[in-house]
């Protein structure tokens, strides 16, 4: 006599038999249905460690699926981000896929690729050339340089860290992103009028596209003297600038490269000692430092990421009853300049060890 099946159990055997044939091989992991699901699931693919994306930030499923590339595992100068991995399109990429990786001299981005944050080329080194293959709708290269759009908007993303020469910006670029020119080298850049470049705080810290970078030439809209500035703000001196700076009014903390040129330039003393001018000094752990030059003393910055003071003060506007915020970065400021290098001699009058 047959055992009769009630409803659940032939719904729990409907279920498997179903999981069982929606199984999939991908680089020789079976990802179900569930595992589909989790956004960590690593696997494997020639060159590339990626995971499949099934759900939006805030947890909701996609209608498509698509791989996330995690790492890069290869040894090749020639690199090309695949349109595909596994079968899902590939549409993003993470922030350390290329660290560690040397040797790599020309990088094709998939027609796919449509994210990717602003530090993610960071480690490539030796890129000469960025290229973009046909149909992609987020990236497009110009003369080896790579630029991300979106709508009528065309930002200058990443300069090839290795590229040599002088560079001129096209005339339908609208912005220059953060890290664009980051530890880049450069003779002379050619800016047009229409592009915007980042000099003012945002938030809480500065975006500025030349931190870490060698120019040593600005030429913007048609300006010849070396430098950038609008409206008597410096807003960027070349290494090789000599150009007058005595009228200036203001100027960026991240405007000068090296200590040398503030140190040469012709700016008014009352800006050199007030503004914290801030230099890119290398790398602890992978995390950018910084350090501060103000009216000749020097510290480093303890605190990454936070906003720079525009403009520190006299030393009579500090007291304890302090109740305004601009005093306060002020003072912040100060002590930036003060600890650990002891530019005020705070170790003393603080007894810090």
């Amino acid at each position: 006599m047959k055992k009769k099946i009630t409803f659940e159990e032939k719904s729990k055997l409907v279920r498997g038999i179903a999981l069982a044939l929606a199984a999939v091989t991908v680089a020789g992991a079976v990802i179900t249905p569930a595992m589909a699901m989790e956004s960590d699931t690593v696997v494997s693919s020639d060159n590339w460690k990626y995971e499949i994306v099934s759900t939006d930030k805030n947890g909701n499923p996609l209608n498509v699926q698509y791989a996330k590339i995690t790492k890069y595992t290869g040894h090749e100068s020639d690199v090309v981000i695949p349109d595909m991995l596994g079968g899902y399109p590939v549409k993003n990429i993470g922030t350390d896929v290329f660290e560690e990786t040397s040797g790599i001299k020309t990088l094709t981005l998939g027609k796919n690729l449509s994210g990717g944050n602003d530090s993610v080329f960071d480690d490539l080194k030796d890129v000469t050339t960025y290229k973009v293959e046909d149909g992609n709708t987020r990236y497009v290269a110009d003369n080896g340089v790579l630029y991300v759009k979106n709508g009528t908007s065309k930002k200058l993303f990443a300069y090839p860290k290795a590229k040599t020469g002088s560079y001129s910006i096209p005339t339908d670029t609208t912005g220059i992103g953060y890290r664009a020119f980051f530890e880049t080298e450069i003779d002379t850049l050619n800016i047009p009028q229409g592009v915007t470049i980042d000099n003012e705080a945002s938030g809480d810290k500065y975006i500025y596209s030349f931190l870490g970078a060698k120019v040593n030439k600005f030429n913007y809209d048609g300006d010849t003297s070396g430098a950038i500035i609008k409206n008597g703000r410096l807003i960027a001196y070349g290494l090789d600038s000599n150009v007058d700076l005595s009228s200036v009014t203001s100027a960026n903390p991240y405007a000068f490269q090296t200590v040398e040129s503030l140190e040469n330039a012709t700016l008014p003393e009352a800006i050199k000692t007030t503004v914290p001018f801030t230099f890119y000094s290398g790398e602890i752990d992978g995390l950018p430092t910084r350090y501060f030059n103000l009216n000749g003393k020097t510290a480093y910055c303890y605190h990454y990421g936070a906003r720079n003071p525009e403009i520190v003060g006299e030393a009579s506007n500090y007291d304890k009853t302090i109740d305004s915020d601009e005093v306060r970065h002020n003072i912040k400021a100060v002590l930036f300049a003060g600890y650990p290098n002891d530019a005020y001699n705070l170790h003393h009058q603080l007894q810090f060890p």
